[in-house]
């Protein structure tokens, strides 16, 4: 497993941490007996799923999916009704655990969140790769479900980084390594391109990160328009957004639709009550 030998461990403190199918990990913990089935969160009838665990998604099943269609692939799946402030409240608990390692947490939704741990290390007498090591077996140990780690020198990289080992992974990406990493990668991998956008660059035959980069830019410019720096960038592993602690912030909304009508759940700060 490459977390335990990378060259640029001491170096790497910006981490990206992903609960593992948060909401369906959650029903999972809370009753046993679904342990091994294939368990989907969300609307019934003419809804949506909104999370499904890893057996569900063995069978092609996807976020997002109609619920009927879920079913046609799975009969045996088990549909459970979102429990959206039972989910706020365990995300309320990892958040404190997030906290304890460092102040600077930035939640990017109900289950995943970035952190920066540049400076952790006295305190925690660790470098910051063993303070992400400690945080998920504690989300493990203490909470009951799974989460994703990515460990990397940018926010970019380390979102990416976690998306690689799901579930109950651990990656780490250098700033060695990551240009030649993500040369190879589709760039449907880049945060901020949406389908649509992806199917325009296919069409100009843009498939790799690398094509990307080699591309002309006006040819870019014309489907990307202002984002086309920030997109080039992240393409080759630049990105200098800062993680922004939002402990101060009251709450951010997450919107997640299950029926035909909008559910908002709210990440609060541990500085609320948590009743």
């Amino acid at each position: 497993n490459n977390v335990y030998f990378h060259r640029e461990f001491n170096e790497l403190s910006i981490a990206h941490l992903d609960c593992d199918s948060f909401y369906a990990a959650v029903e999972k913990r809370d009753n046993k007996t679904l342990k091994y089935k294939p368990v989907a969160v969300g609307g019934t009838e003419r809804g949506v799923v909104a999370a499904a665990c890893y057996v569900a998604r063995k069978y092609g099943i996807k976020s997002a999916m109609p619920t009927f269609k879920a079913k046609q692939l799975c009969p045996d799946l088990v549909i459970i009704k979102p429990r959206m402030e039972h989910y706020i409240k365990i995300s309320r608990q990892i958040r404190l655990i997030m906290d304890d390692a460092t102040p600077a947490v930035e939640p990017v939704s109900i289950d995943e969140a970035f952190l920066d741990l540049s400076g952790t290390e006295k305190l925690h007498k660790c470098i910051p790769a063993i303070s992400m090591l400690k945080i998920q077996k504690k989300i493990y140990s203490d909470i009951g479900i799974t989460v994703s780690v990515g460990l990397s020198y940018n926010k970019s990289m380390a979102k990416l980084a976690s998306e690689q080992n799901k579930p109950n992974g651990f990656f780490v990406l250098g700033k060695e390594e990551a240009k030649n990493w993500l040369s190879e990668k589709p760039i449907s991998i880049i945060f901020g391109l949406g389908k649509s956008t992806v199917k325009k660059l296919n069409a100009e035959n843009i498939y790799l990160c690398k094509d990307l980069r080699t591309s002309s830019i006006e040819k870019i410019k014309k489907i990307l328009g202002n984002n086309t720096e920030k997109i080039l960038n992240i393409s080759k592993g630049i990105d200098d957004r800062p993680v922004i602690s939002k402990s101060d912030v009251k709450s951010i909304s997450v919107e997640t639709t299950f029926s035909n009508k909008k559910i908002f759940g709210l990440i609060f700060s541990p500085y609320l009550s948590s009743d």
